[in-house]
């Protein structure tokens, strides 16, 4: 009778012990932002392009207002792992948020945010009662316009980060979470400055995005890294390439936006200041193939930098102008 019951008990630990490590949480971003593996499906914002990936198909974020909002019903664990592939073409100006809880709410004490600074530091911020603890690497992103592979994993012990399979910070001490109101957000977070509440947006591609209820093994991490994709080409849009520049640049008090798309589409073409507001609509209607030429004309605007986004279908283009007085 004992030994039964210890096998019992046996077999129930061992249940216990797979149950309590899973995949939470699965945002494949082939054509939706649905969660592969429970019900906390994203809501995308901004007009965010789905393009060609590391695996299958990936998100392009332009930088000035793209996001994606995950139901409430995610969460992030105390202990977890994140995995995301990301890309970047240009150097981002302040963070490139992957995901986090810090979304777009002023409610910036709580939960955790995984980012890349400006200055390539990899960051994995954990808000708790005001404060933060932080898990920092080195400067050791490059914006080289390819896929890297990174991934957090926090536990009881510590906090790592990994940049392509190699381990690139480690902080000891993992005080516990205070869980956030905030549903998840992909590609946006607040700024950690005191007294500043600006969101900070991501500027590239990201793919395939991975949260576990568990600090992932560094075989399980080379596995994830290792993956060979293996993209069906017809489930991949065919790319869309099109052209948008703008001449004079800089200018004063108009310019002449000249764009080319090569296939019909439902083409927009939006100005915005780099605080990511619109200041101006130019175009919003179906267009045939062709090449075209809009005139911007500044009234009652600061000098300073715009940016132009031109976007035919969910491809996406964007183009910096510069106003002069």
């Amino acid at each position: 009778m004992k030994k039964s019951l210890l096998v019992l008990f046996l077999l129930m630990s061992i249940t216990i012990s797979l149950q309590a490590q899973s995949l939470i949480g699965h945002w494949k971003f082939d054509g939706n932002a649905e969660d592969a593996v429970g019900a906390a499906h994203g809501t995308t914002h901004g007009g965010i392009g789905f393009v060609e990936g590391k695996l299958g198909q990936a998100l392009f974020f332009d930088g000035i207002d793209d996001y994606v909002d995950m139901d409430t019903v995610a969460q992030i664990p105390d202990i977890m792992s994140i995995s995301a592939w990301v890309k970047s073409n240009e150097k981002f100006p302040t963070t490139f948020s992957i995901i986090g809880r810090n979304g777009l709410s002023a409610d910036n004490n709580k939960g955790t945010l995984a980012t890349i600074l400006g200055n390539g530091k990899i960051q994995l911020l954990q808000f708790v009662g005001g404060k933060n603890a932080r898990a920092s690497s080195d400067s050791v992103w490059a914006s080289d316009s390819l896929w890297h592979h990174v991934v957090f994993t926090r536990d009881s012990i510590s906090t790592k980060i990994y940049l392509d399979n190699a381990n690139v910070a480690e902080k000891f001490g993992s005080p516990p979470f205070d869980k956030s109101r905030n549903p998840l957000a992909v590609g946006v977070g607040k700024s950690t400055v005191p007294g500043e509440d600006e969101d900070r947006w991501a500027l590239g591609f990201i793919d395939d995005i991975r949260l576990y209820d568990y600090a992932l093994s560094e075989s399980e991490i080379a596995n994830l890294f290792t993956v060979v994709s293996t993209v069906n080409s017809e489930n991949v849009p065919e790319k869309f390439n099109f052209a948008l520049e703008n001449y004079p640049n800089p200018f004063n008090p108009s310019t002449h936006i000249v764009y080319t798309i090569p296939k019909a589409a439902t083409v927009r073409l939006i100005i915005y200041n780099l605080r990511g507001q619109q200041v101006a609509e130019l175009v919003n209607q179906r267009q045939a193939a062709g090449d075209y030429k809009v005139l911007f004309e500044i009234h009652n605007l600061n000098s300073g930098v715009y940016v132009a986004k031109l976007s035919a279908d969910s491809q996406i283009a964007t183009r910096k102008i510069m106003y002069l007085k």
